[in-house]
C-alpha cells in the first residue's frame, strides 16, 4: 500500500503546477497533498490493502474503518473508486467531482479530473481480429456508440475507421 500512495504523491506533486513566484516549501510540497483528489486516491489505496489483510480480526476493522472513510470522502469529494479495480501506481484525481472508476484494471500514471466515468463490459466486444491486433469492432458489437465522448481531443474525433 505504502508504494502505490508514495508512488501517487510523487507523481501529484511532479504535476502540481506552481507559478515561479510561488516555489515555496507549502506551494510546492505540501498543497498538492490538500487536493480532494489526493484524498480520494489515499483511501482508495487504504481500501485495497485493508481486503487484502490476512488477520480476520484486524482485517474486519480495517474494512469497517474504510467503509466509513470512503463514504464521507464520496461525500467530500464526489469520487468512487471501486476497491475492486486493481489501480496500477501514479494515479492521480485533479478535479475529483463526478469522478466514478468501476474497472477490472487499470494501468499506471494515470490522470484523471471531473466528470469520467470508467467502467467495463461484460461481453464480448467482437473485435474484428483481435489476436492480430485488429481491434476495430465488427457489425453488431455492443461496444458501437457504448460511450459517451463528451470530451474528446480534435484528433480523437474518429475512431479506427474514421468514423465520428
Amino acid at each position: 500500500m505504502f508504494e502505490t500512495i508514495r508512488a501517487d504523491i510523487n507523481r501529484k506533486i511532479r504535476a502540481f503546477a506552481v507559478r515561479p513566484q510561488d516555489q515555496t516549501l507549502f506551494r510546492k510540497r505540501i498543497a498538492p497533498l490538500l487536493e480532494l483528489g489526493t484524498l480520494a486516491v489515499v483511501v482508495y489505496r487504504f481500501g485495497r490493502w485493508a481486503y487484502s489483510l490476512k488477520l480476520p480480526v484486524l482485517r474486519q476493522l480495517m474494512i469497517v474503518t474504510y467503509l466509513v472513510v470512503n463514504q464521507l470522502c464520496l461525500m467530500m469529494t464526489g469520487a468512487h473508486l471501486q476497491v475492486e479495480s486493481d489501480i496500477g501506481p501514479g494515479l492521480i484525481l485533479h478535479n475529483s467531482a463526478g469522478v466514478l472508476v468501476l474497472v477490472k484494471r487499470m494501468g499506471h500514471s494515470c490522470t484523471l479530473t471531473q466528470d469520467v466515468s470508467i467502467g467495463n463490459i461484460d461481453v464480448n466486444p467482437r473485435f474484428v481480429n483481435a489476436a492480430a491486433g485488429d481491434f476495430r469492432l465488427r457489425a453488431g458489437s455492443p461496444c458501437i456508440d457504448a460511450a459517451r465522448n463528451a470530451y474528446l481531443l480534435a484528433s480523437m474525433a474518429t475512431d479506427l475507421d474514421g468514423l465520428p
